[in-house]
């Protein structure tokens, strides 16, 4: 028979138990790009190419998202004022809640990369998506693989586009209303690099904000 104190003992093993396991399932999952994250991810594209968006495709989209740590550092709240306030950019204080939970968003979805798996209306016809081997496939000049003019190439082989680019994923306020993420856009052998860039949802529109704002060494659009 089963005394009390050997049942209270088991009562209190099989609670720190549970507890433990409950500590081991607190870890955050992350989901898969949502469509909203892809809407942005087209607007976004979309507003930084301007007036080369036409009809057809305009550009091509890595199949996987980059990992991204450049944010990693960032220490919240306060230090988000003090950048604004060192950048010049006190008016715009008052987006800096949204903006810290788009950073830290950002941050927790960015430790590893992503498929691009595009739902049906995420992305509109003016973007390809494509994986690496065909990105550097479109890139070749003949059968031998080889040209001296790669980006020629590309224009040849796939008429109508103006930047390939790899995306981050996409760091959102809890209110859905704000938005960044980093674009990875080449536009030719010297043009392009990386910047991060946030919008604000308009009217079921995504525009990009035309502020720059500084954190750390990155500058925002």
């Amino acid at each position: 028979m089963t005394s009390r104190a050997d049942l209270f003992i088991m009562i209190n093993v099989g609670l720190f138990c549970f507890l433990c396991g409950c500590g081991e399932r607190r870890e955050i999952k992350i989901s898969p790009i949502t469509t909203d994250e892809y809407c942005v991810i087209t607007n976004a594209i979309h507003k930084m190419l301007g007036d080369s968006v036409s009809t057809g495709a305009v550009a091509i989209l890595h199949n996987t998202t980059h990992v991204n740590d450049a944010l990693s550092g960032f220490k919240g709240y306060s230090v988000l004022c003090d950048e604004l306030r060192a950048a010049g950019k006190e008016r715009l204080l008052k987006t800096a809640p949204f903006l810290k939970e788009c950073i830290e968003d950002f941050i927790s979805k960015n430790t590893r990369s992503w498929p691009i798996r595009v739902p049906q209306g995420g992305i509109d016809g003016s973007l390809l998506v494509m994986s690496e081997a065909e990105i550097d496939k479109a890139f070749l000049g003949d059968e031998s693989g080889k040209t001296s003019q790669p980006w020629d190439s590309l224009k040849k082989n796939r008429p109508g586009i103006e930047a390939v680019v790899k995306v981050s994923r996409v760091g959102l306020s809890t209110d859905g209303e704000w938005a960044m993420l980093c674009l990875d856009m080449k536009q030719g052998e010297l043009s392009g690099g990386a910047e991060f860039v946030v919008l604000k949802k308009v009217e079921d529109r995504w525009e990009l904000q035309s502020d720059s704002m500084f954190f750390g060494r990155k500058i925002v659009y």
